[in-house]
């Protein structure tokens, strides 16, 4: 069973609030929703909504460190 929590932000006379609606939904209806939803889109908004994606989970920490030199390295791990 998968929790969806869908937030809503509702203007009215410059007073902002957040209402909030909750689904409960096997994995197999929440991937159809989904499906459905982005197949509804544009070909332009679903390009968009892909580079959207991309650009959220970069947003999430990793263990990797960046290296900020400017050399060019080659790293093989063996196993």
């Amino acid at each position: 069973m998968i929790l969806h929590i869908n937030w809503t932000k509702n203007v009215n006379f410059d007073i902002q609030y957040f209402t909030m609606e909750m689904h409960f939904q096997t994995k197999e209806e929440s991937n159809k929703k989904q499906q459905e939803a982005f197949l509804k889109l544009s070909g332009i908004e679903r390009i968009y909504s892909f580079l959207n994606l991309v650009y959220q989970v970069n947003q999430y920490p990793t263990k990797n460190k960046v290296d900020k030199s400017n050399n060019f390295t080659i790293t093989i791990k063996s196993k």
